[in-house]
């Protein structure tokens, strides 16, 4: 009958939203769970008053238990318990459903496209806990086997398996969610040839499998489901960090070898702009594990992101200002440090990362070559006019000078000030490499680049 179908798809869409929602972090509306399931509870109630049906008194107490746990539900402030209340509420009225629809006098009314609305949001719901069980094996999440690594580090034994790592079989749920999908695919090739009451039974199997899956992981989230939140929402947020340095810098790139220095200032000042937002959001997180007693491995994670992010941001504003003071050499040489140091964090800390590994790959590599092609154009630059490298120079001393008045009024912090000083004296190690292998040569310009190296060594054995 069309009663029961119908049914079906709100428990479907339901189960849906509890599952897209479970981890608390990124959870939406609670209240709109409620009220779906308060809902559904009282159009079947309404159904059996009206066609006269009696609901036995065990069953009736399951119903005011489904409204304890609705109202409990409404006043809990933590959302992941308020939507295990939600998910308790339906099991509790499961019965009093079944007896409701069992005691109905009404013929069957197939409507084949209800089933396939029916089929399809279950096929959402399973490919959504197959992209999460993923999602959390690519961000490590899910405890990995101790034996395997355990050798890799002692951070990684702290980050993986003390602090927010999940117990789940995977392959059992993998199994389950394969059998779910199965069955499914036969139900949607045979529905024409199958009664409506083995219909239903394939989907009562197939809720079983979606409802064991969401207890599963809803009761490994459970325990540390902030800290796993807060991963969850990091690892977004550092992927889409390191796509767009890299996009940015390569879009400037090739601006600058073209001649468009404006086309690269504009790249650069937006990426300046979203490194911005993106720092505020990673000190938001740490505000709020903070907040929440989130352990303090994560959170330190975290804080050297902040760090490394923060010296990238310097290195992008560094060369904002030599490409409008004319200097392509400097400005090329400062976004070769920026990918410098981004891929010197991600070698020390790539097993720690909470990104998946292919992302760390493609980083990597797009990295490595973008620091060629840098350092190509570069020597360019500087084999084009000596001018070029005595522009690069004075714009190195002024920022070196920018810098100290900026740490000796207060406005920028000691470590960042000293990260800086390190970033330039790289830069000028690597000129003084690129002039040394160029014929012809001014040996003053060389002198001049030893010049510098020694001032940032007595400013930071002043400052250190």
């Amino acid at each position: 009958m069309k009663v029961r179908i119908l049914s079906l798809t709100i428990l479907s869409i339901l189960l849906f939203s509890l599952f897209g929602g479970f981890i608390g972090y990124t959870a939406g509306n609670v209240n709109s769970y409620i009220k779906s399931v308060e809902d559904f509870i009282n159009y079947y109630l309404n159904l059996a008053d009206e066609n006269g049906i009696e609901i036995p008194q065990d069953l009736r107490e399951k119903v005011n238990k489904s409204f304890e746990y609705l109202e409990l539900a409404r006043n809990e402030s933590n959302r992941y318990k308020a939507y295990q209340y939600i998910l308790e509420a339906m099991l509790e009225f499961s019965p009093v459903y079944f007896y409701i629809q069992s005691e109905l006098n009404m013929e069957y009314t197939i409507d084949k496209s209800l089933y396939l609305e029916t089929i399809a949001k279950k096929r959402d719901i399973l490919i959504q806990m197959n992209r999460t069980l993923r999602n959390f094996e690519d961000t490590v999440v899910i405890c990995l086997d101790i034996n395997v690594e355990i050798n890799k580090s002692d951070r990684i034994q702290n980050y993986l398996y003390r602090d927010i790592c999940l117990e789940l079989d995977r392959e059992a749920l993998r199994k389950g969610i394969n059998e779910a999908l199965n069955k499914l695919k036969y139900l949607e090739e045979n529905l024409g040839r199958m009664s409506p009451e083995e219909i239903e039974e394939v989907l009562s199997e197939i809720n079983s499998i979606i409802a064991n899956v969401t207890i599963q992981i809803n009761t490994a989230v459970g325990r540390n489901w902030r800290s796993v939140g807060m991963v969850q929402g990091v690892s977004i947020a550092f992927r889409k960090i390191l796509v767009s340095i890299v996009n940015s810098i390569n879009s400037s790139i090739r601006h600058i070898e073209a001649g468009n220095t404006e086309g690269a200032l504009e790249m650069l000042r937006g990426l300046e702009n979203r490194l911005e937002v993106y720092l505020n959001l990673l000190n938001k997180s740490i505000r709020y594990g903070e907040r929440f007693n989130i352990s303090t491995s994560i959170l330190d994670n975290v804080r050297e992101m902040v760090r490394i992010l923060t010296d990238v941001r310097e290195l992008i504003a560094s060369a904002i200002s030599a490409l409008e003071a004319g200097d392509e050499a400097s400005a090329l040489t400062y976004l070769e440090q920026a990918l410098s140091i981004l891929l010197g964090y991600i070698s020390n800390y790539s097993s720690q990362l909470p990104i998946p590994r292919r992302y760390i790959s493609i980083i990597i590599n797009a990295s490595v070559e973008l620091r060629n092609r840098i350092k190509m154009s570069m020597r360019r630059f500087m084999q084009m006019d000596t001018k070029n490298v005595e522009r690069m120079l004075n714009n190195l001393e002024s920022q070196i000078n920018r810098l100290v008045r900026q740490y000796e009024s207060g406005m920028l912090p000691k470590q960042v000030f000293i990260n800086m000083l390190n970033n330039i004296r790289e830069v000028l190690i690597n000129l003084k490499d690129e002039l040394s292998s160029m014929e012809g040569v001014n040996q003053e310009l060389i002198d001049r680049v030893d010049q510098l190296i020694r001032y940032i060594d007595s400013l930071l054995a002043k400052y250190s």
